[in-house]
């Protein structure tokens, strides 16, 4: 069958989307125009179902205001990687004495390997497109190399890469920029109560004795002096680091902080959503704020987007953050602020790998296509826990059941659409359910979810029933039927106080029953006809 081919082209959102039937299986391609995106297939098992699904498809989209243009018109391919111009060899400076204490020239980071009779060393620096590279024995001048890039970003990564590279080989860094001075005594009093404003007072004295600018900020702040501002914004490469030099955009590019006693309490930062060649780096950016004097006792921590081309990914802020190893302080991280991509184009990183630098984690929200919570993770200290996706795969479902959060009270998932990598199924979250996995929960949503039907019967047989106060089975298929079922047993929604089912398959005649379940019930919305009703064909809020 021919390929069509639809676009959507609105503000900032430039996608595509491609569907076709190849026998018994339904193709489509989607993405950002221009890119090759990605491919998803699905096997109907005969060509009337796969047409079925074809016309099904079709149909959302153009609802949806994409628009069909000529058949074939896919997005062109992405472009080959770009190769950096071949390297030439500069003249290295005279050699220094081996005697000389270790400087490092302003723009570079100088590495050491010593080990046995090895004593090397390596330096790099980048500059605009521009990649500088010294190396040879300690004492002496080197050998030095330069690479043209065609971008900022590409000179950046390639000296990421090449970092991780010698430090997974034993380079050791050095020389560089110190570290300011600190108090570990009053800074443990601070942490033990981050609210309270004595000891932040106690150390404003300490600080102010060394004539250090932030002692000033504490007391101004703490006691609502109206020069408070003005003395942020005359210091504000020292406050603020590279966010001094960020826009004020309130959608696009730009940072929030709420300031607690001359410290940053809660921050949210946010980078451009694409990539267009201007070297932006949120690795760089976010490790550079965490280290701020001012950043010392952050709480909550709200990131994204970072630049993407065909794919968002919020990796590079996990790097900051594991390149920092905190902040120790945090109560609360959200990641997943996608911007104006599709939820399905965009990924949270290996937030598994940096879990265990928070162990006073309170609240954690995952929002993106593919989530990296990680396995056997443990936060002792987590209570609410939100998974926004719309394909939850099995294998994230077994990484959440995985999870040691012993004193969880707050649980809400979206699980998602098939059609965009969702799978698993009811027996695979049955120990959430039978309330084995957190025992503590009284709040659970199972939502977007194709089989919430299923999961409320299993939950109808579940002691864990008996404490929920809340429960969200929203955006997902619920049915009449399933409300009937829920009405027939509603002792057991005795102790619920609030239950949602908003944007699901039900049609006006459950309205009244929802009411009987609980005493906050919110039905929401009309119900879109194409979904509601038994011969209805149903379909979660977010898969794309």
């Amino acid at each position: 069958m021919a390929k069509r081919y639809f676009e959507f082209s609105e503000g900032s959102s430039n996608k595509f989307w491609e569907v076709w039937i190849d026998g018994t299986s339904v193709l489509t391609r989607y993405g950002k125009i221009g890119a090759s995106g990605q491919t998803t297939v699905k096997d109907e098992g005969d060509a009337a179902a796969a047409q079925k699904l074809h016309d099904k498809l079709v149909k959302e989209k153009t609802g949806k205001g994409y628009q069909e243009k000529s058949s074939g018109g896919g997005a062109a391919p992405a472009p080959p990687p770009t190769k950096a111009a071949p390297a030439k060899t500069v003249t290295a400076a005279p050699a220094k004495s081996a005697a000389t204490p270790v400087t490092v020239e302003p723009g570079f980071r100088r590495f050491e390997f010593v080990e046995g009779s090895s004593s090397k060393f390596w330096e790099v620096k980048v500059e605009d497109t521009e990649q500088t590279i010294r190396f040879g024995k300690i004492g002496t001048a080197g050998q030095e190399k330069v690479k043209d890039f065609d971008s900022p970003s590409e000179a950046k990564a390639d000296t990421k890469k090449l970092i991780a590279e010698k430090t997974g080989k034993g380079y050791l860094e050095v020389g560089g920029k110190p570290k300011p001075e600190g108090n570990p005594a009053l800074e443990s009093a601070i942490e033990a109560k981050l609210d309270d404003p004595q000891p932040y007072l106690v150390y404003a004295d300490w600080l102010q004795g060394k004539g250090d600018p932030l002692g000033e900020l504490i007391v101004m702040q703490q006691t609502g002096n109206a020069s408070a501002k003005a003395h942020l914004k005359k210091h504000a490469e020292t406050f603020l680091g590279p966010l001094a030099k960020f826009p004020s955009d309130k959608y696009g590019k730009g940072f929030e902080i709420e300031w607690q006693f001359g410290f940053m309490k809660n921050v949210t930062i946010r980078w451009e959503a694409f990539d267009d060649g201007d070297g932006e780096d949120p690795t760089e950016d976010l490790a550079a704020v965490l280290q701020l004097p001012t950043a010392r006792f952050i709480q909550s921590l709200r990131l994204g987007p970072c630049p993407g081309d065909e794919e968002m990914s919020l990796q590079p802020v996990i790097d900051a953050m594991e390149e920092v190893k905190g902040p120790a302080t945090l109560r609360e991280l959200y990641l997943g602020n996608v911007g104006d991509w599709d939820i399905s184009g965009t990924s949270t990183g290996d937030f598994g790998s940096i879990a265990p630098l928070f162990p006073k984690l309170e609240r954690l929200t995952l929002r993106a296509g593919s989530i990296g919570l990680g396995k056997n993770v443990s936060l002792p200290e987590l209570k609410e826990l939100t998974i926004e996706t719309g394909s939850l795969t099995k294998d994230d479902i077994k990484e959440l059941c995985s999870l040691k959060a012993p004193k969880l009270e707050k649980l809400s998932v979206w699980f998602g659409d098939e059609h965009y990598g969702a799978s698993g199924g009811v027996k695979d979250v049955q120990s959430i359910l039978l309330g084995t996995t957190f025992p503590k929960l009284t709040h659970l949503g199972i939502m977007n979810c194709a089989w919430v039907g299923e999961a409320v019967r299993v939950l109808m047989g579940s002691p864990l029933l008996e404490q929920l106060t809340s429960l969200d089975l929203s955006m997902g298929n619920l049915s009449d039927a399933d409300i009937d079922a829920m009405v027939a047993k509603k002792e057991l929604f005795a102790k619920l106080e609030k239950l949602d089912v908003d944007d699901s398959a039900l049609t006006n005649t459950s309205k009244p029953k929802v009411k009987l379940l609980a005493k906050d019930a919110n039905f929401g919305k009309e119900q879109e006809p194409e979904r509601a009703g038994e011969d209805a064909y149903r379909y979660v809020s977010v898969g794309e």
